[in-house]
């Protein structure tokens, strides 16, 4: 388990450097009005898919983990799971204008990363430690 909570805990990270670089390229692609999404865009929205729903499946263990084995389930690590799987739900939206035009595509994949970033800001919030990196 000291495993899984160090991944959890420093994949975080690099999920955050995949939406703000995600971020940037479909804002780029909305008001460049693109024809179609660039390769580069196209690949990281995948990898960001992929790593947040790696984040999102390592969460779910260790909160079941920590809950079976006698840490129970407190009420922050519980608004923390609900909020990041309702970030995670918000994000993968997107795809529903997946045959959309391209700059309909970037803009509301945009708006639903920008809503799914600030959830996932205040779900990180509502743990004691916050962003801090914290040890098993």
């Amino acid at each position: 388990m000291k495993f899984l909570f160090t991944l959890h805990s420093h994949n975080r990270w690099l999920l955050f450097i995949f939406m703000a670089t995600t971020l940037g390229l479909l804002l780029y692609s909305w008001l460049k009005k693109e024809e179609t999404l660039n390769k580069i865009t196209k690949i990281s929205k995948s990898i960001l898919h992929a790593l947040w729903g790696i984040q999102v499946l390592v969460g779910i263990v260790l909160w079941l983990w920590f809950g079976f084995s006698g840490f129970g389930w407190p009420m922050h690590r519980s608004e923390h799971f609900g909020t990041m799987i309702i970030a995670f739900l918000v994000f993968s939206f997107t795809s529903k204008w997946k045959n959309a035009e391209a700059s309909v595509y970037a803009r509301n994949s945009f708006f639903l990363l920008l809503s799914a970033i600030a959830l996932v800001c205040i779900a990180i919030t509502r743990l004691p430690q916050g962003w801090a990196i914290t040890k098993f």
